[in-house]
């Protein structure tokens, strides 16, 4: 289950915010939660990221190969994910668009409904789940 509430996810990740681009998936958000201080990331986060689409881990097999083709886009800017911390600006503001982008590891295709699962394996973790087409 999600620690953020529907009303709030539908805001953040819009119907069409999941589309196929080749061979990567990019996810938009909009923050609208509060501003983000990525600056305060720490670079082991990506050691406690976990990632399912319809309850298949994604990361369970060639982790790091996966991780290392993913980014975060800001601005149109883009920044390998292990470098979340080094974006321009030290935080996301309330009504800033970002975009995560990965490798489309398990052959997604446009049009087919799925679940995503994003959590960060904390003390206080953090879950997000949410369903959408992609477009």
């Amino acid at each position: 289950m999600s620690a953020i509430p529907k009303y709030i996810l539908k805001r953040m990740i819009l119907e069409n915010a999941v589309k196929l681009d080749k061979d990567f998936i990019t996810i938009k958000v909009l923050n609208v939660l509060s501003n983000l201080p990525v600056s305060k990331i720490p670079p082991e986060f990506l050691d406690v990221l976990d990632v399912k689409i319809d309850d298949v881990p994604v990361l369970k097999t060639n982790r790091k190969a996966i991780l290392a083709k993913c980014s975060f886009v800001l601005k149109g800017k883009i920044y390998p994910l292990a470098d979340i911390a080094k974006v321009e600006g030290d935080e996301i503001p309330i009504g800033e668009e970002f975009s995560i982008v990965f490798p489309n590891v398990i052959n997604l295709k446009k049009g087919e409904k799925h679940k995503f699962a994003i959590e960060f394996k904390v003390k206080r973790g953090l879950s997000i789940e949410f369903e959408r087409v992609i477009q």
